[in-house]
């Protein structure tokens, strides 16, 4: 919900001060290198009716005392000409998290592609 309304701030705030994401835009390490590169790679949309949604979904969690590793999958959906859904992607993230003074942050997230399929790079 973050990335669709564009709150990329707060998007880069679930993540350790540290953290790092991976995926098909590139690889970023850190909160302020993973806001450069969300605003890089997404659309400025100028309403709500140019908007996208990102629908997570089958998480699989374990947790170990502060640290967790998950596993989930993801659909991305935006609208086509005759404002109708349009899945353009689907894939998984594999993730992992601490448990900080802030809560549960992500310690790494990785996108992979897998409709359309996309050979993501294991960093």
């Amino acid at each position: 919900m973050l990335l669709d309304e564009r709150r990329i701030d707060d998007y880069a705030a679930l993540f350790t001060t540290d953290g790092e994401w991976v995926g098909n835009m590139g690889r970023a390490a850190g909160r302020e290198q993973i806001v450069t590169l969300m605003r890089a790679g997404l659309d400025v949309t100028t309403d709500e009716s140019q908007g996208s949604y990102h629908f997570v979904f089958n998480p699989h969690i374990d947790v170990s005392g502060d640290t967790a590793s998950a596993r989930s999958g993801f659909a991305f959906v935006a609208r086509d000409p005759e404002d109708q859904p349009d899945v353009r992607m689907i894939g998984h993230y594999e993730d992992l998290l601490a448990r900080t003074s802030e809560g549960w942050r992500f310690t790494r997230r990785q996108a992979f592609l897998d409709i359309p399929w996309k050979r993501t790079p294991r960093w």
